[in-house]
């Protein structure tokens, strides 16, 4: 388990259940109702005493308002959120900004700005000299590498001068790090914007009735999604009826969709089997995902948004007797 970078210091208790697909009971443990087994404690240390200023870490306006560290993704899909957490060192939380703005900006490779937030100072932790600021900005809508930069406005608009080294004169923005933008449509099926299927490939080519037809997919989150979809294998005989069928949450049903992070890229391997009266001929493979709540499907669009259908084939099998 890998901990958010967000999570503040103290003791965290590690538990453990065992629940069946889609459920949300699991089973009791000796004889309680509650589901969860305790398997002890974490002690989770305050990031920001190990922050040392670097000779690029900025200092604004002479307020002793220094970038101690910063937490950016090194990739993002094109137009979904981006979460940047910045952590600032120099007196109190509010006495050193006062009614400044915290302002983000992308600027592509031909130094031409492509996106900017504005955002007053709001902080998740406050302690005294050091404070973090939490903020979801939107990728780029175009492919490529951008520079994410940082720097602060006062209550009229105007730049707060900032210096992002030692020597280096003021300017109105620092560095952050560079991210390299994916193109939202790119790989093979796009379902409504929210999961891109980045590769597919049936393990087999040929098969019998009762066979079991591996499929390995890999999926990319497009933005954060806040359902947990079902995904569906299938495999269609040349009648065009269903001869073998999944439907589980990815990852053998252990990492829901709702879990996942904009631009993490998944594994996901299912096995269908064929039914034991599957006739001879050619079958499709194909998969999707839909809401268990409403049976409601996510649809596939282009690369303009306009729906082209439910399900992506993922290849063909040839069945014999």
């Amino acid at each position: 388990l890998a901990l958010p970078s967000h999570v503040g210091a103290g003791a965290y208790t590690v538990e453990v259940g065992l629940f069946p697909k889609f459920a949300d009971e699991g089973l009791p443990v000796d004889g309680r109702s509650d589901p969860w087994a305790r398997l002890g404690e974490v002690a989770v240390g305050d990031p920001v005493r190990t922050f040392r200023l670097g000779p690029a870490a900025p200092r604004l306006f002479g307020r002793s308002l220094w970038l101690a560290d910063h937490d950016i993704p090194g990739e993002a899909v094109a137009g979904t959120p981006v979460d940047v957490a910045l952590w600032w060192r120099g007196g109190t939380s509010q006495g050193s900004a006062g009614d400044a703005s915290l302002v983000l900006t992308w600027w592509d490779k031909y130094g031409r700005r492509a996106g900017q937030l504005a955002a007053p100072l709001v902080h998740d932790i406050d302690r005294e000299g050091v404070f973090q600021t939490r903020q979801t900005f939107s990728a780029p809508d175009a492919g490529g590498r951008y520079e994410l930069r940082a720097g602060w406005v006062d209550g009229s608009g105007a730049a707060i001068p900032a210096t992002c080294g030692w020597v280096k004169p003021a300017s109105g923005t620092c560095l952050l790090g560079t991210v390299e933008v994916i193109p939202a449509h790119q790989g093979l099926a796009n379902y409504a914007d929210l999961l891109l299927l980045v590769e597919a490939e049936a393990g087999r080519l040929e098969a019998g009735p009762g066979d079991l037809i591996p499929v390995d997919l890999r999926w990319r989150a497009l933005r954060r999604m806040h359902e947990d979809y079902t995904l569906f294998v299938q495999l269609v005989g040349p009648d065009g009826r269903l001869y073998g069928q999944v439907d589980t949450w990815p990852v053998q049903g252990t990492y829901p969709t709702g879990e996942w992070i904009p631009g993490e890229e998944v594994p996901d391997r299912h096995e269908a089997r064929l039914d034991s009266d599957a006739p001879r001929g050619r079958y499709t493979i194909q998969g999707g995902w839909y809401l268990l709540a409403t049976m409601q499907r996510l649809l596939v669009v282009d690369g303009e948004g306009k729906p082209i259908g439910d399900a992506f084939v993922v290849g063909h099998l040839d069945v014999g007797s």
